[in-house]
């Protein structure tokens, strides 16, 4: 029987899509199931959402993720081992009963580190981890190499990949990210009851066809956060929109290159490590909002004519083009991205090869005449599924499979 339910992310504060889900369906979890909600985070501060939602404890480290701590020793240790969090985590889950507790894991690789599942493991819990990304399996996250600019298909730890130059920054990075790798690797391998929940069915074929030894993945919709009911009138608007981080992956360059050339109204909404070059440079033609808070996002999401999602990489799902979709708002969307399966070309959307910069121009192109625009925007608006996207469907859909897990769990170790 379940009674407990700990739910475990790098930061205590939305950050990005994965952070998004996490923290939504968290709080959705401690307001209206009937079990305990625990909520256990390595960086703060702790949103106020969180704080507000009613959890039975909130745990925080109060760390600095990877990236952004001051000491590079220190978070060159951090990140291939977290010793305060695996002591910390131990110390926490001793006080519950494995055969009542689900574990849950969001995010672990920008401030937690594996050494998580050391103490999942050593005290013989279930855990859940949902593959927001590919770290399960690869170095960098992403199948992407950042020199070449292009999808890598080389099998994750091979020879090959860990001789291969793909960090976005040195090799000694890359060489880092394999020690990585390899320890939680042989964490991951050590934990018996461990299940796995994919996002889409694309970031499922493409886990399973490196490691095929993960097993059975078994998808769970992503929750949209609905803040327009209405279809937006797109005809009406000019502006094109990049929604999301502003990293070299993202493809956000072509984006700024192509809107510059083709002199379109365009608006970049995100923040990343490119945001302060590429204001610099496109700064006078195109706006650059930074971060915003939902809210925020609605208001220029309804003065939208199409959002692009020019990403470079495979994406494990593309959350923006479904959020765009909600508002009845058409996307243009890489062909080789995750995000692809949710286009039906020249119905709901478009897309472009993103190998092929005037590809972009030519798709943008269409989008000028307002009949076609419209049409688009009415396929998307009646195509998008409001019900199976509903942060309420994704915590049913979440504590149905707790429940399985648990019970599947508990008759094995019974037996």
């Amino acid at each position: 029987m379940l009674k407990s339910i700990i739910i475990i992310n790098d930061y205590a504060y939305i950050n990005g899509g994965a952070g998004s889900v996490a923290i939504r369906s968290a709080i959705d979890l401690a307001k209206n199931s009937p079990y305990d909600t625990y909520f256990v985070s390595s960086v703060g501060p702790v949103s106020e959402e969180l704080k507000e939602a009613g959890f039975k404890g909130i745990i925080c480290l109060d760390q600095y993720d990877i990236l952004n701590n001051p000491s590079s020793p220190a978070a060159f240790m951090q990140g291939l081992w977290n010793k305060k969090a695996k002591n910390s985590i131990y110390s926490f889950l001793e006080k519950f009963d494995k055969k009542t507790t689900i574990i849950h894991v969001h995010t672990w690789t920008k401030a937690l580190s594996s050494s998580i599942f050391s103490a999942i493991n050593e005290l013989d819990f279930s855990v859940i981890i949902t593959l927001h990304d590919y770290f399960i399996n690869c170095p960098n996250g992403g199948y992407y190499n950042y020199p070449k600019a292009r999808i890598c298909e080389l099998k994750p730890m091979s020879a090959k990949c860990i001789l291969s130059n793909c960090d976005s920054r040195k090799y000694y990075f890359k060489l880092w990210r394999v020690v990585r790798q390899y320890i939680q690797n042989s964490e991951l391998k050590c934990t018996e009851n461990i299940s796995y929940i994919g996002v889409s069915d694309f970031s499922k074929k493409q886990i399973l066809l490196r490691s095929p030894e993960l097993g059975n993945i078994s998808i769970i919709d992503n929750p949209v956060e609905l803040l327009c009911k209405d279809k937006v009138n797109v005809s009406d608007n000019k502006v094109y929109t990049y929604l999301g981080r502003l990293s070299e992956e993202k493809g956000i360059r072509l984006f700024c290159d192509i809107a510059e050339k083709m002199a379109i109204d365009a608006i970049v909404i995100g923040d990343g490590p490119l945001k302060k070059e590429l204001e610099e440079k496109y700064g006078t033609k195109i706006k650059f909002t930074g971060w915003l808070a939902p809210k925020e996002i609605d208001k220029y999401l309804k003065q939208t004519r199409c959002l692009i999602f020019p990403s470079l990489w495979y994406e494990t799902l593309g959350l923006t083009v479904l959020e765009a979709q909600s508002y009845g708002i058409p996307c243009i969307v890489s062909a080789q991205s995750a995000a692809a399966d949710l286009i039906t070309d020249n119905e709901n959307g478009l897309l472009f090869n993103v190998e092929n910069p005037d590809s972009l121009e030519r798709t943008i192109q269409k989008t000028v005449d307002d009949n076609y625009i419209d049409l688009l925007s009415e396929n998307s608006f009646q195509s998008f599924n409001a019900s199976k996207y509903s942060i309420r469907n994704h915590v049913r859909s979440l504590l149905n499979f707790y429940l399985k897990t648990l019970e599947n769990e508990n008759s094995n170790s019974s037996r």
